[in-house]
């Protein structure tokens, strides 16, 4: 069987262009057949006998593995791999039924008729009429008809004009690699990025600069990348998280009400003013903690800021009216949870302060384990969401500001000229009223299927199966006390800063314990005394605030009696120390004399005085001076008394052989 070889394949045996071939095939110069190739395009195929024996030889060499020249040309187009329906767009797949049933109907129409060519020409001249999607002759619908083999090959049916150089460029890769690059540098506009790349490649690759396209090529390269890649790289990580990661479903079937409690704080966008005889214009914060099955709101406070004192008096207003405490808390990585006495500081640790002693936080005093979100991950905390609901109530009222000056109302300066906003107290009752008659009774629209339709307190109270409570509300608010970082007791003994200021407290038993180390438990809400704590955290007393030593400069002048006070609790110390140190002394006075321990030592000493240095040794070295000639005496009043000083000679001396030896 003869093998045929395509023009491109000639052309590169003989080493010649393959516009030289197809024109010499065309004049008949080299013999060649001409055929419609697989993607329905008219070719000239060149004989392998019709190459000379050097053409052959390489032939041979180069393509006699691959080549079949037993195997007929239309078998092996056969043996390809045909494509089917799901390979073709939807357009595509359209125009292969209009064929389909085209050639059906042509069939059904030209079977009863005595001339089939007449008969072909009546029907495509009605079916041009039925069918105006595709171009229909004669000629083509018998090409058609025998290219598909009556309908088999899908693939001949559509156009494929475009397809055989869709997807391929003749621009260098190079630049578009440095297009990429620049792109995923910065987030800038593409149209900057055009410009870098001329930049870069007329520095660092020349011999390019020819070949950079136009902008809208690259608008087509920009949305060629990964969305995903792109956001990551131009936006950042937050951005990617939001858009791109893929996100985490939580189940709820599986859980109670009261199983898990999620904390936040949201500021309330209406200006009030307070009522403490300053009439400061401020926004207030909610506090709240909701229950994650429900979405109740279970316990909540309003606060001039969000403080670790607030979120501790909404979680103790939850738990007294819930008479639960939950088993998890879900709170964001604010200051107001990761505190020392309350959660644990968490991932806020430093590294230096490891092995510093802390108190027993509250949550696990408590029994309850603290789950803190992902930095900046607002979509994991079910009640953050919740507050979107929160964000209509702000607007019924006169002082409402908006979150941000693009929402601030234009009624806002009118109600502050006028005086008409509300104040703190209406604020509070307002927000206490609608959270707990309005908001807890809104219809569940959590992501339990079969729980919607009922209320939310519905829900609440159907899943309420058990219940972790504490003994009674004297406990629980020694459980809530909040803890200072472990402390020496000085002179003045405990204290606990508030507002930058520090409260002392001193009693007689905790004089007595200066220099030890202990915690100190306070309730924020009464400062009158506090609880003391040892390193281990076991109780030891409770101390009463010092007032008395808190006085005026101005208190000898305005308040006598007051500085007496304080002057009198301080002798009364001395005194205390010195009735001590009488107790302690009299227990060896009461049974011997009063020792001086000036006359311990001096005994002691008399004692051993009369011991004796020793004398002799195993080995005696003597030592000679240096030697100096005697000088004559000097001539003088023999009544004048001569004083020789020999230690002053022999520092001399030494003094002149050192300096020799220097030397």
């Amino acid at each position: 069987m003869e093998t045929y070889l395509t023009i491109k394949e000639v052309a590169e045996l003989k080493g010649c262009s393959t516009r030289y071939l197809r024109q010499a095939a065309l004049s008949g110069t080299v013999k060649a057949k001409k055929e419609l190739n697989d993607k329905n395009r008219p070719q000239y195929l060149i004989p392998l006998s019709a190459l000379g024996e050097k053409e052959q030889q390489k032939y041979m060499e180069l393509y006699a593995p691959q080549a079949y020249p037993d195997i007929p040309q239309e078998e092996l187009k056969s043996s390809k791999k045909q494509r089917t329906m799901e390979d073709f767009t939807e357009e595509q797949r359209k125009v292969i039924g209009i064929w389909l049933e085209t050639f059906n109907k042509w069939k059904v129409f030209i079977a009863s008729k005595k001339s089939k060519t007449e008969a072909t020409k009546e029907f495509v001249r009605l079916a041009r009429h039925e069918y105006p999607e595709i171009k229909l002759t004669v000629d083509i619908l018998y090409r058609k008809y025998r290219e598909s083999k009556h309908g088999e090959i899908l693939e001949a049916l559509v156009d494929k004009r475009g397809e055989a150089k869709k997807g391929k460029s003749n621009i260098p890769q190079d630049i578009k690699n440095w297009f990429e690059y620049l792109y995923l540098s910065k987030d800038i506009p593409t149209a900057k990025v055009y410009e870098a790349l001329n930049l870069a490649v007329e520095k660092y690759q020349p011999e390019l600069l020819s070949d950079i396209p136009s902008l809208d090529t690259c608008y087509r390269w920009a949305h060629e990348i990964p969305y995903a890649v792109s956001v990551l790289a131009r936006k950042g990580d937050k951005a990617y998280a939001d858009k791109c990661a893929p996100s985490i479903d939580r189940l709820y079937d599986d859980m109670y009400s009261n199983d898990i409690w999620c904390a936040d704080g949201h500021r309330i966008d209406v200006i009030s003013v307070s009522e403490n005889g300053e009439k400061r214009k401020h926004r207030l914060t909610l506090s709240a903690i909701m229950d994650v099955r429900s979405g109740i709101y279970v316990g909540w406070v309003i606060t001039d800021n969000p403080s670790s004192y607030a979120t501790l008096c909404a979680l103790r207003n939850a738990i007294i009216r819930t008479k639960t405490v939950p088993r998890m808390l879900y709170v964001d990585n604010g200051r107001e949870y990761l505190t020392y006495d309350i959660g644990g500081k968490g991932h806020r640790t430093r590294k230096v302060k490891v092995n510093i002693k802390l108190p027993t936080p509250i949550l696990q005093r408590l029994g309850i384990q603290m789950i803190n979100a992902l930095p900046a991950n607002g979509a994991a905390k079910h009640i953050e969401r919740d507050f979107k609901d929160f964000t209509f109530l702000p607007k019924l009222m006169d002082g409402y500001c908006g979150s941000n000056v693009v929402v601030k109302p234009e009624s806002l300066k009118h109600n502050i000229k006028q005086g008409k906003l509300p104040t703190d107290s209406q604020v509070v009752t307002y927000i206490n009223n609608m959270i707990d008659g309005y908001f807890n009774l809104q219809i569940y629209n959590g992501k339990v299927a079969y729980d919607k339709g009922k209320t939310k307190m519905e829900v609440y109270a159907e899943y309420y199966k058990h219940a972790r409570r504490v003994k009674d509300e004297n406990v629980l608010n020694l459980m809530l006390m909040r803890s200072t970082k472990a402390q020496k007791v000085g002179k003045s003994g405990v204290y606990v800063s508030v507002g930058g200021e520090k409260i002392y407290y001193l009693c007689d038993e905790l004089w007595q314990m200066q220099g030890k180390e202990v915690f100190v438990r306070y309730d924020p809400d009464d400062m009158q005394s506090v609880r003391v704590y040892d390193i281990n955290d076991k109780y030891i007393m409770t101390v009463p605030i010092n007032l008395n030593m808190i006085q005026s400069y101005f208190a000898n002048v305005l308040d006598h009696d007051g500085l007496s006070e304080a002057m009198s609790e301080k002798r009364r110390y001395k005194k205390l120390a010195k009735e001590q140190i009488e107790i302690i002394t009299g227990k060896i006075e009461s049974k011997h004399e009063k020792v001086s321990m000036l006359n311990l030592f001096a005994i002691a000493a008399e004692l051993n005085k009369d011991y004796q240095l020793p004398t002799s040794a195993d080995i005696t070295e003597i030592i000679y001076g240096e030697e100096y000639d005697e000088l004559p005496a000097a001539v003088g009043d023999n009544s004048t008394a001569v004083s020789i000083d020999k230690s002053r000679m022999i520092r001399n001396a030494e003094m002149r052989l050192l300096k020799g030896k220097d030397e």
